[in-house]
């Protein structure tokens, strides 16, 4: 089976990919093949080069923006399983499996919905505790994320403490880092005018997958405070990373958390101080672990291929 993603550097879609392909690969009942591409004719290349049982796309429109019916019209000969993460698809699919664990499978439609990629980490030297709490929080640099918002609750909760954010620039949609910068300086803006005290730590390299593990590992908490939208949104992949470290996590009451957001003592900023979320440790996050671990995820794909094809 041919994997097909959009070859790029900072995109959650294709960092999304990445970390299901890890995965997948380890499969003994089905052979999956790595293609990364970056438009029509590399895909082209690829489906010549291998002639493959079945393509699985790391599905986005604006990503993958070619796959529609008309391109995939001449390789129907083989069916095309397309991996949703939200908005709309853009070509008709043998056969769909949803990133939203939250959602409800309809096997009978062809429809599959899947765990979440978690990383098995296990560091080889723990990082040793903290005598002055780090907090920490990742993503691109959009409004949307609050920033500014973690800053404040840090400001207010602790006398001292070290914030550190990474906030790289996002290939589709902040390529020069616009938006990344401005909401630095609103942070900045947030410590000066409450709490000088807080040490901030930025950074807006786009760190790969083991590099970033070790960063939210040497955190005493990791928040995500996205705003809440009009409109339903995908699951956010932070949390995929966040939940690998074994380390509390604070969130808001954003839908891009709601796979998550029931799991008790409460984790939601609404509900309990950062200390407190700190203090109750990661028990509240247990039975996340073992719902998405990957042999979950790896279990749940070949399920879902066989069906589509009706093997």
């Amino acid at each position: 089976m041919l994997f097909v993603t959009r070859r790029a550097m900072r995109c959650g879609v294709s960092d999304y990919g990445k970390r299901v392909f890890s995965i997948i690969k380890r499969s003994s009942q089905i052979e999956f093949i790595w293609g990364e591409v970056g438009g029509p004719d590399e895909q082209n290349k690829l489906f010549r080069e291998h002639l493959p049982d079945a393509v699985l796309y790391n599905y986005y429109p604006t990503v993958l923006p070619w796959v529609t019916d008309e391109y995939v019209k001449p390789w129907r000969a083989f069916p095309h399983i397309a991996i949703y993460h939200e908005v709309r698809l853009d070509f008709t699919p043998n056969g769909v499996i949803d990133i939203d664990s939250t959602r409800t499978e309809v096997p009978s439609n062809n429809y599959f919905v899947s765990p979440r990629p978690l990383f098995d980490y296990s560091p080889a030297f723990p990082p040793p505790p903290n005598t002055i709490p780090k907090i920490g929080s990742f993503g691109f640099g959009f409004p949307d994320k609050n920033f500014p918002l973690i800053a404040y609750h840090v400001c207010t909760q602790f006398d001292q403490a070290i914030l550190r954010l990474n906030i790289p620039f996002a290939e589709f949609g902040d390529l020069e880092g616009s938006q990344a910068k401005g909401e630095v300086d609103k942070v900045k803006q947030v410590i000066a005018a409450i709490n000088p005290a807080i040490t901030l730590e930025v950074s807006h390299e786009f760190i790969e997958q083991n590099q970033m593990l070790e960063w939210l590992s040497e955190n005493d908490l990791n928040v995500f405070l996205y705003a809440s939208y009009g409109t339903p949104r995908s699951l956010s992949s932070t949390i995929d990373y966040a939940l690998s470290v074994r380390k509390p996590i604070c969130i808001s009451t954003s839908s891009m958390f709601r796979h998550i957001a029931h799991v008790q003592p409460s984790i939601l900023a609404t509900d309990n101080s950062f200390k407190q979320i700190m203090r109750n440790g990661i028990e509240p996050l247990k039975p996340l672990y073992e719902a998405h671990h990957s042999d979950k995820l790896l279990a749940k794909y070949e399920q879902a291929i066989f069906h589509i094809l009706g093997r």
